[in-house]
């Protein structure tokens, strides 16, 4: 009457003596060949015809690390034709604490053990452009031109601004770093007006590739 903890286990043998193979205990457990339970968040998976079943860590992910970042402020290209790095210096979001947010940095770095593919995306919007002129957004690795996913915009007659995007997937390994770079085709300097509310730096990793 006062001892009611029941497990029921089950035995059996295929060309030796039957032997513990499942249990479910009293508290909801299931147990593989003993107290084998698993961990928190694993699932029990078929190991095919012939194989045992078992406690494995679940697949697919969470698509992370991943992050967003824009300028805190408008911001000045460096010259015409000269590419100039974006200056996110807002985190809107940050999973592993892997972008850097400080002049002259302003980059994601593929954190330990998160070594894969990573979708990138970034955007950017400047005003007052001249006609037939064009905006570029380049993704940079490790301080290098990727070549991958930049795009160019061009001002039409009469357009008050141009907004660019670009996006591409990088192969990164642990501690390569990926920044965002913008120029624009005017003569005669810089401009002075892209816009920090419609410019972003963004990405994550892509799980189960």
């Amino acid at each position: 009457s006062s001892v009611n903890a029941t497990d029921l286990i089950f035995y059996t043998g295929h060309s030796e003596a039957a032997a513990e193979k499942v249990r479910f205990t009293s508290q909801n457990e299931i147990g593989i060949a003993g107290a084998n339970y698993g961990t928190d968040g694993q699932v029990l998976t078929s190991g095919g015809a012939g194989a045992a079943v078992a406690w494995e860590d679940a697949g697919g992910g969470d698509n992370t690390p991943s992050w967003a970042a824009q300028p805190s402020s408008n911001f000045a290209n460096a010259g015409a034709y000269t590419h100039t790095l974006m200056p996110c210096a807002t985190e809107l979001w940050d999973t592993d604490t892997a972008f850097t947010n400080t002049a002259g940095n302003y980059k994601f770095t593929c954190p330990v053990g998160e070594a894969g593919k990573y979708a990138v995306f970034a955007g950017a919007n400047i005003g007052g452009m001249p006609d037939g002129a064009d905006s570029h957004i380049y993704f940079y690795k490790n301080g290098g031109n990727t070549g991958l996913g930049q795009l160019r915009s061009y001002a039409a007659a009469g357009e008050v601004g141009v907004y660019t995007t670009a996006s591409t997937i990088l192969e990164l390994d642990e501690d390569d770093y990926v920044q965002v770079y913008i120029t624009v085709s005017v003569t005669g300097g810089s401009l002075t007006d892209w816009q920090a509310a419609q410019s972003y730096f963004m990405g994550f990793k892509l799980s189960g590739v």
